[in-house]
């Protein structure tokens, strides 16, 4: 069955995660709501039980995810960063982006 609906993201080796004590290149999961606690523990136990070499940092309290979705959210996204280029070229479908909103 369906445990979560999240997206993982590959973040490359100068992504936010640095300033955030996280060096080098990393996977960032997106998990909505009341969900975390659960996928976090989840991945753990996975980690464990197949004595991968990582490890799981929990950001949620540093970071925020802001899903904006339909035909109209590049136009709205672009009001609130408008030094952000968010055309198709920049800023392809199934994509992500970590973008500064409001200055």
């Amino acid at each position: 069955g369906i445990e979560s609906d999240l997206t993982v993201s590959v973040v490359d080796d100068d992504g936010p995660q640095n300033q955030l004590g996280v060096p080098g290149r990393s996977y960032y999961a997106a998990v909505g709501g009341g969900f975390s606690p659960y996928v976090k523990t989840s991945i753990s136990s996975i980690i464990s039980e197949k004595g991968f070499d990582c490890t799981l940092h929990d950001l949620s309290h540093d970071m925020v995810l802001v899903s904006l979705q339909g035909p109209n959210s590049r136009e709205i996204l672009n009001r609130i960063s408008p030094n952000v280029d968010l055309s198709n070229e920049a800023f392809p479908f199934s994509s992500h982006q970590v973008i500064e909103i409001g200055g």
